[in-house]
């Protein structure tokens, strides 16, 4: 079994709205069947832009999949010079999300974790931003 956290409070509330870029991010993941099987998709998306800033696949769900995607958020916002300290992840409590080396990540660029009870994308409105 992969260590997990204990499941962190739910900061959103299913208020998907962010007024700046890097306020609030939101994980999840899919899977679509193809010609060759499955192929799952983690992502990590910008709410105030509506915009994909990292993401990952494989033929295969693992843990560190949800964590490729994330990490691949946090470096793309940090080359473009932008602040993520402080700024609220959330994801809903699938195990990737709740993975000790998940938490740990979040935890070394001063982000704040958020858990929701339900899937997240299909709520969302059009950004402001």
């Amino acid at each position: 079994p992969v260590p997990e956290t204990g499941r962190p409070a739910d900061l959103v509330k299913r208020d998907f709205s962010a007024d700046a870029l890097n306020e609030l991010w939101v994980a999840d993941w899919t899977y679509v069947r193809t010609a060759a099987g499955w192929v799952y998709v983690a992502f990590v998306l910008d709410v105030c832009s509506r915009m994909i800033i990292g993401w990952q696949r494989s033929t295969r769900m693992y843990t560190d999949l949800a964590r490729d995607a994330l990490n691949m958020a946090l470096f793309n916002r940090k080359r473009h010079g932008h602040c993520v300290k402080g700024m609220k992840h959330h994801s809903y409590r699938g195990i990737q999300y709740r993975a000790l080396r998940y938490a740990q990540t979040l935890q070394n660029a001063q982000d704040v974790a958020s858990v929701g009870p339900k899937a997240i994308l299909a709520i969302m409105r059009w950004p402001k931003c």
